[in-house]
């Protein structure tokens, strides 16, 4: 893995034997990935809004959403979900109409949170970002969704990865659709580990260490001193 070359040049660098490796969303496959490839890079693997298999979450998605179109009567957004057929979808572009939707057919309450239901988008108009930048930001996560999304799919951590030889966290947050919780929770049952912890944030949904930060920080605090003794 390129990822793996990467951080052997960042550890050598900063005279470094190991990381702490924190994955987020999809960054949550390529981090167990990595992980099970060269475990001893690493003191500990963190994953947050953790993903397992991407077509059982799409699936789940797309019955959930076309449950809520029908129950609220959106006809146009029922009559899209059928015209493209559950997953998977051959053009990626037909993922939207089941992901669109997902403040409105899981809602909770963010007030408290950090971040905002936007997400990351909300993130995208910082100071910090040159216009040129913003622009190149948002074309490079079409870019990402249409050319890597569909190199995911045959990825199932439950039978692909269910032993690690490093500790396991994983920082899900309360409020996680069902589609991304259910199978994190089944994979994180079986995998073994030196020791995994579930850690739950009670005012998150998929982004926990964004809309959470303080208590992530503290998180991650809490977990080198375990690991360093």
């Amino acid at each position: 893995m390129r990822l793996c070359s990467r951080l052997e040049y960042l550890l050598a660098r900063f005279d470094q034997e190991k990381v702490y490796l924190v994955g987020n969303s999809w960054g949550s496959l390529l981090g167990v990935l990595t992980v099970a490839q060269r475990p001893e890079l690493f003191h500990a693997y963190v994953g947050a809004g953790q993903m397992v298999d991407l077509p059982a979450t799409d699936q789940i998605y797309y019955d959930d959403t076309l449950a809520w179109a029908d129950r609220t009567d959106n006809t146009e957004i029922a009559t899209k979900l059928r015209g493209n057929g559950p997953p998977p979808c051959a053009d990626p572009l037909d993922y939207e109409a089941a992901l669109t939707y997902e403040h409105e057919v899981y809602p909770y309450d963010d007030s408290r949170a950090a971040e905002s239901s936007a997400g990351f988008s909300e993130n995208l108009f910082v100071e910090e970002y040159s216009l040129l930048e913003q622009l190149h930001n948002l074309a490079a996560f079409l870019d990402v969704f249409s050319a890597f999304y569909p190199r995911l799919q045959d990825i199932d951590l439950r039978t692909q990865v269910t032993e690690l030889d490093v500790p396991v966290y994983l920082v899900q947050g309360r409020y996680e659709t069902r589609g991304r919780a259910e199978p994190a929770a089944e994979w994180f049952e079986i995998l073994r580990a030196p020791t995994k912890q579930m850690i739950v944030f009670e005012n998150s949904g998929h982004r926990s260490l964004f809309q959470e930060p303080e208590r992530f920080h503290e998180v991650m605090n809490n977990i080198r001193a375990e690991q360093t003794g």
